[in-house]
């Protein structure tokens, strides 16, 4: 729990609707960054404890029992259905022939410098029609820390968007179009070879 959360609600909240003075905006940077650090930090150690637990040979049902494993599963897990009709909602959305670096319109939320198509950076900005294949530079965010991963390519404009409501629920939505879509797979010709697909 990040002690200040709230502060960091009222600021991020008064900065969408504008008029913050130079003191405000230096706060919610300050907690922003502070904010950053305890996800990585806590990122950091549940990747140390993975480890050490995989290191002595301690599964799950060493420290818990089926009950409670079966609890935690059900928190917050969506159901196969829902998952499928996330999926369809999501894939109705995009436009057809459209590369996720060819929308560059809008705030510039997430900018990932690992180049993309073109040699340009993967941007995302605020509202954007998502793709239905994703780039390359992105996907590989999706390595079991796709939050913190995202959280480190925000802007400053993306970072106290995504702290009011509004950004939350479009950077869920983000996280969730990442996690069920992947690249475009390359064409293979009749002969066998393979050749790059056009966008």
């Amino acid at each position: 729990m990040f002690d200040g959360d709230i502060r960091l609600r009222e600021l991020s909240n008064k900065a969408a609707e504008g008029g913050m003075t130079d003191e405000e905006f230096a706060e919610l940077a300050q907690l922003s960054r502070a904010k950053q650090k305890l996800r990585e930090d806590r990122a950091a150690l549940i990747a140390g404890l993975r480890d050490s637990l995989q290191g002595q040979g301690i599964a799950l049902g060493d420290l818990f029992s089926a009950e409670e494993i079966s609890a935690a599963a059900l928190q917050g897990v969506l159901t196969v259905s829902q998952r499928r009709a996330l999926r369809v909602k999501q894939v109705q959305a995009p436009v057809l022939g459209t590369t996720w670096e060819r929308q560059k319109k809008g705030l510039v939320l997430v900018e990932v410098n690992k180049s993309g198509n073109n040699g340009f950076p993967c941007r995302y900005c605020k509202q954007q029609l998502l793709p239905y294949y994703l780039p390359k530079s992105l996907k590989e965010l999706d390595d079991g820390q796709l939050e913190a991963n995202l959280e480190r390519h925000f802007t400053d404009k993306g970072r106290v968007y995504f702290a009011t409501d509004e950004g939350r629920a479009e950077l869920t939505r983000l996280v969730g179009h990442i996690r069920t879509h992947d690249i475009k797979p390359p064409m293979v010709k009749a002969g066998g070879g393979k050749r790059r697909s056009k966008p």
